[in-house]
């Protein structure tokens, strides 16, 4: 179907570097093991005995005839396909069966199995498919069915979802389908020589890996054209991306990992076992970087902390957040002035000097040989390169945000930080807070591409505050978004800006908006149990983000809130709850809300704090 954009066969191993990954632990299983799969470091596998285990040969239950296994990408929970039937387990009690889940064809005298399964990666997601033909997508609160794709082309033995939520991506014998997931309906499909082995999303979803027997084929998703193909003398299978998509990990012979550089297009890592690895992958929901795999009788930790990062990606981002600042009309700047200064020329030239500057500072800690003098970029295999050697190529159309909206943004930002003065001004004479208290409000535009790989612009508006008066924030023990003077400002002026002609016009029905709250606690021990009444319901494995990764989180009315991370939970679960009652604008968009937790060490007011993050998605269309 497709034609080939770049082939790099790469023999077997070929120019593998020194050793950056090493072997860190194993974990040994009395029994030989069928399968596993893991969330971060907790995992369970399934031996030949029936016992579906974790650490240490530790059981958590037993089922015969266990096809496939899929751990919950928070770690709370596992399921379980067996004979026929899928069940989910917790992953921290023993035998504790969660979910039964059951999908009756509306043709009773059908008879149809589930195939195969696989979660979203923000865990809120569990899709099925069936011998049938369909797919069922399950909510991960109660298993039940969101929607069913249906198409009857062929049984899906493998599943996988791209972590922007665009894309699912099935294999039906040799062919790949992959669907739009927002339409409900097949983005494209196409057919390959053999069965593929495998299939992984990158973490940004801007790539798909597919193995087959051997090769490797990572796809642009943006175009769903081969952007590299790798041949392999043996067979492969189980691809994984590293955290910042700059590696791909297989598993080749069926007895070693190979670990790819995805930029420079080559081999950089081999792992050689002496027996059968069953499968391996990056960890994933985690800040460490390791690859975990399973031996016949072990499962084992590759420390892969010393591969060096993303340089490229390390760059573009300070860059974009310095560039974000450089256009920005400063208050004693005249519009003629500002004209002659900003325009896409001057941009042009100002991102060229800006990634010179960013990229020779990050070389003078990455590069032992650096001469004072020299200055570096970095060239498309994410190599530090003299910058005299190589011109700049201008950055790709769809990355760039058009200065016309960039200032328009900015004025919004203008305005939107007159709003706040207004608001804390007011707060003030009513006593309720001090100068002790800062809000801060930005906006940023964000170039992006959407499922149907067509560019579209985001527009992102932050609130945050800070305190350092004691009795304008949350009380200690305080989740009540009411009860904070500093969190009710910041809520004031979220109500007010965002319904206010700025903003408002962005949110029309139907509109997505990703909305991100951060909810923090302090160092201040929790002694005994602090009641809740369960005014904003009850909360049991719901998924929320500390330091990046993602966790699982239970606050009901009979377990209360017994430590920092579960009033930190509530506090941002209050101020949903006021948002999406009182913010008018909100009422008629598709919400995707996301609860981020911070736990400071230290105690005080000061941080006992929230802020909100809303994330417009193609709000200039």
């Amino acid at each position: 179907m497709m034609a080939c954009a770049c082939v790099s066969p790469v023999g077997l191993f070929a120019q593998t570097t020194a050793n950056p990954v090493k072997f860190s632990k194993e974990y040994a299983a009395k029994n030989e093991i069928r399968m596993f799969s893991n969330s971060s470091f907790r995992l369970v596998y399934y031996v030949n005995t029936g016992e579906v285990n974790t650490y240490k040969d530790r059981n958590m239950t037993t089922l015969k005839d266990v096809q496939k296994i899929a751990m919950n990408p928070t770690g709370n929970s596992v399921a379980l396909l067996h004979d026929g039937h899928l069940k989910v387990y917790s992953f921290e009690e023993v035998n504790k069966k969660l979910f039964d889940v059951v999908h009756k064809p509306a043709n009773k005298k059908l008879k149809r199995r589930p195939v195969a399964l696989a979660f979203s990666s923000d865990a809120t997601k569990l899709l099925v498919s069936y011998s049938d033909g369909e797919i069922l997508v399950c909510n991960t609160k109660t298993y039940q069915p969101d929607f069913i794709l249906q198409n009857g082309l062929g049984i899906s033995s493998a599943l996988a979802m791209s972590a922007n939520g665009y894309f699912i991506a099935a294999i039906k014998d040799k062919q790949i389908e992959i669907w739009n997931f927002d339409k409900q309906e097949i983005r494209t499909k196409w057919e390959l020589e053999e069965e593929p082995t495998g299939i992984a999303f990158s973490n940004d979803g801007s790539q798909l890996a597919v193995t087959l027997p051997h090769k490797l084929l990572i796809y642009n998703t943006r175009t769903w054209e081969v952007a590299q193909t790798h041949s392999f003398m043996g067979n492969t299978s189980s691809p994984s991306f590293n955290r910042d998509d700059k590696y791909v990990s297989l598993i080749h012979n069926a007895n070693e990992i190979v670990v790819l550089n995805v930029p420079k297009r080559e081999i950089t890592q081999k792992i050689t076992e002496t027996g059968v690895i069953g499968a391996c992958s990056f960890l994933k929901n985690t800040n460490q970087s390791f690859i975990v795999g399973n031996r016949t009788h072990g499962i084992v930790y590759w420390n892969a902390e010393d591969l060096p990062p993303y340089y490229t990606k390390i760059v573009n981002a300070d860059v974009d957040k310095k560039i974000g600042e450089w256009v920005k009309k400063t208050s004693d700047e005249s519009a003629d002035a500002y004209k002659t200064r900003v325009n896409d020329a001057t941009r042009a030239s100002q991102v060229a000097t800006l990634k010179k500057e960013v990229t020779t500072a990050l070389a003078s800690t990455v590069l032992p040989d650096k001469k004072p003098d020299d200055s570096y970029l970095l060239n498309d295999s994410d190599e530090f390169v003299l910058a005299n050697a190589i011109e700049l190529p201008p950055p790709p159309v769809e990355e760039v945000v058009p200065l016309d909206i960039l200032q328009i943004a900015h004025e919004a930002e203008a305005n939107l930080k007159a709003a706040r003065d207004a608001v804390m001004e007011e707060k003030k004479l009513a006593k309720l807070i001090t100068d002790k208290t800062e809000v801060a409000v930005n906006t940023e535009v964000l170039a992006d591409v959407d499922a149907e790989g067509n560019k579209i612009l985001n527009y992102q508006v932050k609130y945050n505050y800070i305190t350092f008066a004691n009795g304008e924030d949350y009380p200690p023990g305080g989740y009540d978004v009411l009860k904070s003077n500093a969190a009710m400002s910041l809520m004031t002026i979220v109500k007010q800006t965002l319904e206010g002609a700025d903003f408002a016009k962005y949110f029309e029905a139907g509109k997505r908006v990703k909305i991100a709250i951060v909810g923090s606690a302090d160092g201040s021990p929790i002694r005994g149990k602090i009641a809740y009444d369960a005014r904003y319901g009850n909360f049991e494995r719901e998924p929320y983000y500390q330091n990046g990764e993602l966790n699982s989180m239970t606050v009901t009315k009979a377990t209360g809130i017994t430590s920092n991370p579960q009033l930190a939970y509530i506090r941002t679960i209050s101020v949903k709850d006021w948002i999406s009652k009182n913010v008018t604008t909100l009422q008629q968009t598709r919400n995707d809300y996301q609860s981020h937790i911070e736990v400071a060490e230290e105690k005080g007011g000061a941080f006992r704090k929230v802020e909100v993050q809303f994330t417009i998605i193609d709000a200039f269309k």
